[in-house]
Formats: structure tokens, sequence, C-alpha cells
């Protein structure tokens, strides 16, 4: 059966998703997308010139392009209908139908509900949904659009609860997988305070942990960075004791297995913060033996496989923001030995110097940073009085930080991972005991929603984003020792937090 005779009968869609759930049709939710994704074979008329590949549209391009804007809605429907568009992310394919309407909309409202069609609902966060999608006009006068919007919240449901791996598989071979071009990252979560050799994996897309086997040498505020080949290394740390850990460890993703990782640096470091550019590692700050908390910087040439010192920062820092982004090293908060901060600063690479940008609005000790969308997001830490739940984000064009939505958990020493436009923050110390929840950032709906929890209260730990492809990602190994008594099952579903 074609993707294209599902399309064109909504109740064929029905009843296939009906039995692929083992639901009835009046708890079906595969009307969250009003047809089906298919593949287009015929090809553009006034929409596509030479200029555009046939075989692979641009997303950007076509934005940027504007031609778009003229184009009659059966063919701009055709084209946004593709698996092959080229966009990083649906919300833009959203934006852009609107962009199209809005540009005449008294001619072009009628034709909304057929590029609306187009949508992959599945796949935009509840956050931009709720706050974006289902408040706009639009949607919310079109009936179909609106039961769209309906099942949609039925399926957030179930995938809160946390689905298998195949029970997502058979739901993609029905209302289409995601476009090509879609990051489809798995998040490794390693070590942390107490929890030294626990390491585990949140897969977003069945909402759901799986364990992997443990680091050979436990630790808690390590480094870590992810090669050009795909490997993961963790370096540095403190172990159980509160021993300092020269060690470092790589990760293989595809076979599941660990092995010895790089050359120790040249100064052990507790919280030292790692960032790979141009091929180099970058290892900043965080606490030593010799020298306490420390300015020093230190490079790693895979090649030579020597590290040498670079330009120091201007100012110590331990539990700080430390990210990449246009090829430059920010860095921001951070506790100083004296105080906590709200200084932040950039490194340029070429001319080997620091230099200070705006500072935060609020001080921040045991925070994380991440990039999203061209700009920097700072999260969570400690002001010198509180535990925070608030985070800000900084705009290099404009060298300001404004305030983000809070989270709904206030977290010290919490881990921050970005994916496209969404920031992911896990555990952290709320004061009183680590916690095991994790939540969701929207960039475009400003709004945090909470997913299924770790397996258990972390803190101090590592985390990391992991490209996937089609296949599962890493092997799932048998609970280990470190693990036993957490009710860390080897693998399948957690509960969502309360």
């Amino acid at each position: 059966m074609t993707n294209a005779a599902v399309q064109n009968n909504p109740e064929l869609l029905v009843s296939l998703v009906a039995d692929d759930w083992e639901m009835s049709e009046d708890e079906d939710i595969a009307l969250v997308t009003s047809r089906a994704c298919s593949s287009f074979q015929d090809e553009y008329s006034p929409l596509m010139s030479v200029r555009y590949n046939m075989s692979h549209v641009n997303m950007e391009y076509l934005r940027e392009d504007g031609r778009y804007l003229h184009t009659s809605p059966e063919e701009l429907a055709k084209a946004l209908a593709r698996d092959d568009l080229g966009c990083h992310c649906e919300e833009d394919v959203y934006e852009m139908l609107l962009d199209w309407v809005y540009y005449d909309f008294d001619s072009r409202r009628p034709s909304f509900g057929l590029l609306f069609s187009s949508l992959r609902l599945p796949y935009i966060p509840k956050s931009y949904v709720d706050k974006i999608i289902r408040v706009e006009t639009l949607v919310r006068d079109d009936p179909s659009c609106y039961s769209a919007v309906v099942q949609y919240d039925r399926l957030h449901e179930k995938l809160a609860q946390g689905v298998t791996s195949a029970t997502r598989k058979r739901y993609d071979s029905v209302i289409g997988a995601p476009r090509v071009g879609y990051t489809n990252i798995q998040i490794m979560v390693c070590g942390g305070k107490k929890t030294e050799d626990l390491c585990e994996i949140y897969n977003p897309e069945t909402n759901a942990w799986t364990q992997i086997k443990s680091i050979p040498e436990g630790r808690s505020s390590a480094g870590v960075f992810v090669s050009n080949d795909g490997e993961v290394y963790f370096l540095g740390g403190e172990d159980s004791l509160k021993k300092q850990v020269a060690s470092s460890y790589k990760f293989d993703v595809k076979l599941g297995e660990w092995s010895e990782g790089i050359v120790a640096p040249g100064s052990t470091r507790t919280g030292g913060m790692c960032c790979m550019l141009d091929g180099k590692v970058y290892l900043a700050g965080g606490l030593t033996t010799e020298d306490g908390y420390t300015t020093a910087v230190e490079r790693f040439n895979p090649e030579s496989q020597r590290w040498v010192p670079v330009k120091a920062m201007t100012t110590p820092r331990f539990g700080y923001g430390c990210v990449v982004l246009d090829g430059f090293i920010y860095v921001c908060g951070g506790f100083n030995g004296d105080k906590d901060l709200k200084s932040a600063e950039f490194f340029m690479p070429d001319a080997n110097e620091w230099t200070s940008i705006a500072s935060m609005n609020t001080a921040r000790s045991g925070c994380k940073l991440v990039t999203a969308e061209g700009k920097l997001f700072c999260v969570g830490g400690w002001d010198g009085t509180k535990i925070l739940n608030t985070g800000e984000m900084y705009d290099p064009r404009s060298n300001r930080w404004t305030p983000m939505a809070p989270m709904n958990r206030a977290r010290h020493g919490l881990e921050l991972v970005s994916v496209g436009n969404q920031i992911y923050a896990l555990g952290g110390w709320n004061g009183r005991k680590p916690l095991s929840s994790i939540e969701r950032y929207h960039t475009r709906s400003n709004q945090w929603e909470l997913l299924a929890p770790m397996s258990v209260g972390r803190w101090l730990m590592t985390a990391v984003a992991l490209p996937s492809k089609d296949q599962e990602l890493v092997k799932v190994v048998p609970a280990t020792p470190c693990c036993q008594g957490t009710g860390l099952p080897s693998a399948g579903l957690l509960p969502v937090p309360s």
C-alpha cells in the first residue's frame, strides 16, 4: 500500500494507526496530521527554476529567495510535503506556510488548511504547539487543523509515558518519518556525585532511558568533547573519594565500548570545561591541585598528541559555562574562589586573546551554557544566596543578556545540552537532594516542559548530544553492579516525574 493511497484516504489512515497502536478509532491519534507523508515523483512547475536542486529542496534557500511567496497553494503544499525539504526543524515549515498566507491574507486564507496538511505536527515540541500554533486564528477557525492539534495532544500524552523503539518505528511508518536533515540525537549522561560510574542514554523520540556500560574510572565534574569522528571523550574530574582523576576515556558510540582516551593535560583538573574548535581540544579553568581555582587554558593537537598552554582567562572560573559559537570560545559565570561571577568573555584563537563581553544580569556558579540559533543560553546555578531556576540569553549582535522563562525546577550543578532550537536541562542539586528530572526548552516558544526522568537523582555529571542515524545509536547492556538497587532497567521505559 502506497503513502499516496493513505494520504488521500483519511479513514484508512485512522484504521491503520488504530490497528498499529491497538486502540479503538475514537482513541486514535492518527489525525495529528491530516495527511500522511508522501514522496512526490512529479516535478514542480513555476515554483522551482533551474537554480533549484530538484532532488533536494533547501528550505533556507527557499525562504531567502522569496519566490515561494508568489507560487500557487498546490505547488507550495507539494514542496512543503517533501521528505527532502532540507529543513532543520518542523517549526520552520509552519512559519514558512504562515508567511505565505499572510503575504496576501484575504485571498490566501482559504488555502491554509491545504498547506497545514503538509506539516508534520508530531515533530514539533508541545510548548511551541501550545504557545504558537494552538492560538493562531487560522488554526482555530479551521476544523481539520484544530482537530489535528487535538489529536496531537493525545499523541503527546502517550509519548510522555515513553514508548518502545519498535512502537515508534511503526508509528513513523504510518504518518511519516522525520524529514531528511532533521537532527536525530540521543543524550548521553555519565558520572556525577555519588553516581560516578553510572552512564545512561536518553532517546527523545521514545522519551525513554536505557543504561550503557559504565566508564572504567568513575568521576564527577569531568570535561567532555565529541571528536570529529564522533567518539566521545571524558577527561579529568574527581572520583568518589574526592581525588582528582588524570585519566581520559573515549566511548565508541557504534560499539558501545570504552577505551583509553587522549594523553593527560599538563595540569589535572576538576571542573575544567572542554570544547572542540578547528579540530583542536581546549581545556579551560577548573580546580587544580597545584594552583587551586585557575585561569589556565590548554590546547590539545590530535596530530602531535601534545597539550600546549594558550592565553589564560581574565579570571579563575569553576562551575561555569563554556561553549563554541562562530569560531570563538565563550565562557560565563562560575566561582573564582572568592565570589560567584556574572562576568563573561570570549577567546579568539587566531589572536590568542580573551575579550570581555556584557556581564549577565545574575551571578551564577554551577551553571551551564549552550548555543542555539546563533545565541548563548546560560541556565541555573547559585547566585550566592539561592539556587536558581532562571536563565538568560545572550545575543552577540547586541551584546545583551535577556531573561528566559524559568525552569520548572531550580538546579545547581546541572547539565545542559542543545539540539537544534531545543535545550535540555538535566539533573542538578535543588538544595535538598540531587534531581532525576529533566526538562526541555524551546527557544521560539520560550517555555520549558518536563520529560521522562533519569533513573536516579544526579548532579555534577557530564552530558553530551550524540548524533544518530536510522539504527539504534548505542548498544544496551545488562545492569552493572554500580546501578543495582537504583531501579534502572537495562532497557525500557521510565515514569514521568511528578
